[in-house]
């Protein structure tokens, strides 16, 4: 079980090869189209991330 625990850490380490974090830059001119692509395939969006009434009211208010 300890090997399997292992190859997932590599696998989606944060951290290069000498334990050193990876910095992610992500442009800001693809943020809305990231956001589009989670919502639609995955379901990840402010009202099901944050289901609180404020922030389930405001995901509606801007998308439908």
């Amino acid at each position: 079980m300890e090997n399997i625990h292992d190859d997932i850490d590599n696998k989606v380490s944060l951290y290069n090869g000498h334990n050193e974090p990876i910095r992610l830059v992500i442009p800001g001119e693809k943020k809305q189209q990231i956001l589009n692509e989670l919502n639609q395939s995955l379901e990840i969006n402010q009202a099901t991330l944050f289901p609180d009434k404020e922030n389930v009211a405001s995901y509606i208010k801007n998308n439908f």
